[in-house]
């Protein structure tokens, strides 16, 4: 990069700079495994064994502790087996790329389920998030100091440590889907490059080879894109831009053909689920009223900034209506759409997803940062003086900073110390787990919560006989004079 273009961005560099250097103070921080990641490094690496219940096939069984490395991590031959990702995957409810991401580093660190796995590869896409939005930001805002507040508010929310946290699709995703809509805010813009409806369309597949929730955004964004380009006139734009969307799905489909058997599948994230939640009325209110309060719980810093600059506005909501109206550009447009577009989005996903849960909508967090501080750019430029503008730049820059080192992201320390700290006490007894799932799920869900501490036995003894008959027999030949460990395994459904 020369000189003169890092002098230019120097506010964007800084500002992802900073980002990146308290995502990485969390990642130090103790992140632990919660369940969706033990199944992340399970469907990643467990050879044509997708889910503890491929290894406990029989109503009891002994689990050792080189199971449950076998299916964590990549060992033996296994390395860079990317055809049991895939077969994995057709057995799970997701698309596989981002496992196939997580076996191929897995591969190069054989025997290992570091943390570290994951959470570098969300690093670099964190990174790569932030430069892409930063220079959409750019586009859109028209001012790098504006884009440079826009990729701060979102770097530092809470929804955006949390994504960056997660080791799972959704930063991937998020990636994605912030790659996609700056190549469509491209073309909206009158770009005529050809390679940028190819790019559209290569990265449509790459999203939906990644989370089929990608879809929703992508459906919005291209749709609001056609109907405008129709009102110009441009037929042809049109036509090219569809006829490279349909050819991503179909080569989606061509790829991975058990999209159908995952949509009618009959588990929680499926297509049942969704259908089945488009008709229930009472619960969809509340899901999006779940959604919306969540989204915005996690944008505390882009709130206030909003709602301190809106409040100042009203003193001059005449001129600024005047001076908007005024100067009114494509980029406004644009702005406008990319905003419905993402709130469309928040309600369908709000309606369709199996659970409420943020991580559904972590792919639009980003666009909510811009189209915040558009409004705050758009209330303090026609309203007040623009030289101010610096002030405010600097104050909302220190919020953010100090609300992103205060304000605990998920997936921080969810697993217990004390947990730790008491079962390392006892990893030297025989230990017995009560299933009371064992017939209900073939994924094991209660025990893949707490691998990270069965992990420390060096076998476990899983049994869904409450009578304790089976349990008995097994710890006859134990010695039992310093007692046993027991567990209880039980399960809500959530997460299968």
């Amino acid at each position: 990069m020369k000189k003169s273009m890092i002098k230019e961005n120097m506010a964007g560099i800084i500002f992802i700079a900073l980002v990146m250097m308290i995502m990485i103070f969390w990642c130090v921080r103790k992140s632990d495994f919660f369940i969706d990641e033990i199944y992340t490094y399970g469907l990643s690496n467990s050879y044509y064994a997708p889910f503890l219940g491929d290894i406990l096939k029989d109503g009891s069984q002994i689990l050792t502790r080189d199971d449950l490395y076998d299916y964590l991590t990549v060992s033996g031959d296994d390395a860079f087996q990317f055809g049991s990702v895939y077969y994995n995957q057709t057995q799970d409810t997701q698309p596989p790329l981002h496992y196939f991401f997580m076996h191929f580093f897995s591969s190069i660190v054989k025997g290992s389920y570091s943390k570290w796995i994951g959470l570098s590869i969300n690093i670099v896409l964190y990174f790569l998030t932030l430069l892409v939005l930063y220079n959409m930001g750019i586009c859109i805002l028209k001012s790098k100091k504006a884009s440079a507040l826009a990729l701060l508010f979102y770097g530092l929310s809470y929804g955006g440590l949390s994504t960056a946290l997660m080791i799972r699709m959704y930063l991937l995703m998020t990636f994605l889907t912030v790659c996609f809509a700056y190549i469509v805010l491209k073309l909206m813009l009158g770009e005529e490059r050809k390679r940028y409806f190819i790019g559209a369309a290569v990265l449509l597949f790459l999203g939906l080879m990644t989370q089929y929730f990608f879809v929703v955004f992508a459906f919005f964004f291209s749709a609001f894109f056609c109907l405008r380009e129709l009102k110009l006139g441009h037929m042809k734009r049109v036509l090219l831009y569809a006829v490279c969307s349909f050819s991503a799905i179909f080569l989606f489909y061509a790829a991975y053909p058990s999209v159908v058997t995952h949509l009618f599948a009959d588990k929680l994230v499926s297509g049942r689920t969704a259908v089945a939640n488009m008709t229930d009325a009472s619960g969809m209110g509340l899901s999006i009223y779940s959604f919306v309060m969540q989204t915005l719980s996690s944008y505390k810093t882009l709130l206030l900034a909003v709602g301190v600059v809106c409040l100042i506005g009203i003193l001059r909501i005449k001129r600024i209506v005047k001076e908007y109206l005024k100067n009114y550009s494509e980029t406004d447009t644009v702005l406008i759409l990319l905003a419905v577009s993402t709130v469309l989005t928040l309600i369908l996903i709000a309606v369709i997803s199996p659970v409420t849960a943020l991580r559904y909508v972590y792919n639009i967090l980003p666009f909510i940062a811009i189209v915040g501080v558009g409004i705050v750019q758009n209330v303090w430029s026609h309203g007040w003086i623009n030289r101010s503008s610096n002030i405010f730049l600097l104050l909302s820059a220190v919020l953010c900073i100090c609300i992103g080192l205060a304000v605990q992201p998920m997936y921080v320390e969810n697993l217990s110390k004390e947990d730790f700290q008491i079962i390392g006490k006892y990893t030297n007894l025989p230990c017995v787990f009560f299933d009371k799932t064992y017939d209900t799920y073939r994924s094991r869900p209660a025990i893949s919560q707490v691998v990270m501490e069965l992990i420390g036995f060096e076998e476990v003894f899983v049994t869904d006989d409450f009578t304790g008959k089976q349990a008995e027999k097994y710890l006859e030949n134990k010695n039992l004079e310093d007692g046993i460990v027991l567990y209880v395994g039980t399960y809500d459904g959530l997460g299968e």
